[in-house]
């Protein structure tokens, strides 16, 4: 999952008007709330940062709280914020739990490290060599971990094999965003990295003008939004090839797992907005109930088993939540 841990400002999404909660009195659907993550006071200054392909471990970030990851929706791990001098920000975690984050010191250069529950203090990944600036993104079920080093020729993208966290591959150019199982990086720039080397575009669908891609790492799949030629937005979802697996008129997907499903924000079409929606490849996108999930990247993940992990907001903004949800 790329990201960093954020400030959630509930009433700027509020005054923006793009995530609006779901109507509390909406019929039931096939997504059903499984309450709140354990170990929070409704911290407003907090996230959830990744979540396993799986669906099984989530990690969270919490301004006053600290650090926690959870597994099957129970606490199996709580660290502080600050890590003696340097401030300790997790990024990612795999099915096996496996946590990908950084040190930061004050003023200093991050420093990517990799850390298992039980295991001992992190593990510092190796310094790209002539890199100013070093960044994990995200670790994959193997326990291949990818990020980007910035050189004077730009940015590069890094590999750490999980096999020896002490050395690395310098395997192309551009930003990532994901890592999927097999070894295939999403890069911003719209393309698959391959493990060989060799760059593959993403498919522009029949009927759609131009799209721009999701920076969600969950299970790697990419998953984006275009225009329509004829008007409107169109979700898309690709396979790991470049090919499109499937396109939905009037949504934008966030997070997909392996087999294809997908979570993200769908139009309404009886009033203005957003609702938070589950769908397939068919069948009508189904609509979460109250308390439904903020939809936004990097804050809803969707997982092998249909498990979301995501954040929801109390109806007046004043609290804000992690929580689960199951789909089917």
């Amino acid at each position: 999952m790329r990201k960093h841990v954020r400030t959630i400002l509930v009433s700027a999404l509020a005054a923006a008007g793009l995530m609006v909660p779901a109507n509390p009195a909406s019929a039931a659907t096939a997504c059903t709330y499984l309450g709140n993550l354990p170990d929070q006071n409704g911290d407003n200054y907090a996230s959830i940062v990744g979540a396993s392909a799986s669906g099984e471990y989530a990690v969270g970030a919490s301004e006053n709280n600290g650090r926690f990851l959870w597994r099957n929706g129970q606490t199996v791990a709580k660290w502080p914020t600050m890590d003696g001098n340097k401030r300790d920000t997790p990024q990612d975690v795999n099915s096996s739990g496996t946590v990908i984050g950084s040190l930061t010191p004050w003023g200093g250069p991050s420093e990517p490290y990799v850390w298992r529950p039980g295991s001992g203090s992190k593990v510092k990944l190796a310094k790209v060599s002539g890199s100013t600036y070093t960044e994990e993104i995200a670790i994959n079920d193997k326990g291949d971990i990818v990020g980007l080093a910035s050189v004077s020729s730009g940015n590069s993208v890094v590999v750490w094999p999980a096999s020896n966290y002490s050395t690395y591959r310098v395997v192309g150019q551009g930003r990532p965003v994901s890592i999927d199982k097999d070894g295939r990086i999403l890069l911003t720039s719209k393309k698959m990295l391959y493990p060989d080397g060799t760059l593959h575009d993403l498919q522009t669908p029949a009927g759609v003008s131009s799209f721009s891609i999701t920076e969600s790492d969950n299970s790697g799949r990419p998953v984006g939004y275009g225009t329509a030629t004829s008007g409107g937005e169109v979700a898309i979802v690709w396979n790991s090839d470049g090919s499109v697996l499937h396109t939905r008129a009037g949504a934008r997907p966030v997070a997909a797992n392996t087999t294809g499903d997908t979570v993200g924000l769908v139009e309404r079409t009886t009033t203005t907005g957003y609702d938070a929606g589950f769908w397939g490849a068919s069948g009508a996108p189904v609509i979460f109930p109250y308390p439904d999930p903020l939809a936004w990247p990097g804050d809803i993940y969707l997982g092998d088993n249909n498990i979301v992990h995501a954040m929801w907001v109390t109806d007046d903004y004043r609290n804000t939540y992690w929580a689960r949800w199951s789909c089917s």
